[in-house]
């Protein structure tokens, strides 16, 4: 577990300056605008200040996936249709809480302080394409990992997704230990730090096709609509 955590700090920052989501941000048109609330706060790194990427997961088996329902080890029984079908031929799953730390919270309160804002919401942004990063770069080291032994991830679910209850996220916060990565989650579902995402993919044998509920979701305005598989 900490092998991991460590290689996704170490590989962080290069990544976002040339690909994902912190990237298309930078390069788009906010990213002088960023520059500028970065100088103006006294940043003098935003990466090193606001991004301290923590991670905690752990590597369950599949019992059983279907009837509306994915049963883990543990006696962990998720309730999700889509995620039932998505987990359907997966041997084992990988469930995950992830996080940039505390700090840009803080930023975002100093700038709302001051009633900045255009900070805030430019801060609020970089915390949104940072942790999508964070996650990703996650999914893609387990993703080879698995590739090794003749295997392959599918889709990640977090829940409030499709029609994954918010609720169930007290049962993924069994699976992992969102304490040693400082976050906690709230009597109403909602996760501290606030860019912090928490979720589950499955691992499929290699051949496998990973089913893609949102080929089949008529919700075509849905801002998370994945019309194919990403590539990792």
């Amino acid at each position: 577990m900490e092998r991991i955590e460590a290689t996704i700090r170490s590989n962080f920052h290069p990544r976002i300056t040339e690909s994902g989501e912190m990237a298309k941000l930078l390069k788009g048109r906010h990213g002088r605008r960023l520059a500028r609330v970065t100088r103006s706060m006294g940043m003098n790194s935003l990466f090193d200040e606001w991004v301290d990427p923590r991670l905690s997961f752990s590597i369950v088996k599949v019992i059983s996936a279907g009837n509306g329902s994915v049963l883990l080890q543990g006696n962990k029984n998720l309730k999700s249709s889509m995620l039932a079908r998505v987990m359907r031929d997966c041997t084992q799953a990988v469930c995950f809480i992830a996080t940039i730390g505390p700090a840009l919270d803080k930023a975002i309160a100093r700038a709302n302080a001051k009633r900045n804002l255009t900070a805030a919401y430019l801060i609020e942004r970089i915390g949104s394409a940072a942790i999508e990063d964070v996650v990703d770069e996650f999914q893609l080291l387990m993703k080879k990992r698995f590739q090794k032994e003749h295997a392959d991830v599918t889709l990640r679910f977090s829940p409030g997704y499709c029609d994954w209850p918010l609720t169930e996220q007290k049962k993924v916060f069994t699976i992992v230990d969102p304490a040693r990565i400082g976050v906690s989650l709230s009597s109403s579902c909602l996760m501290t730090p606030k860019k912090t995402v928490s979720g589950i993919f499955g691992i499929v044998p290699e051949g496998n096709i990973p089913y893609n509920p949102c080929m089949s979701c008529k919700k075509k305005d849905c801002s998370a609509r994945r019309l194919r598989l990403r590539k990792l």
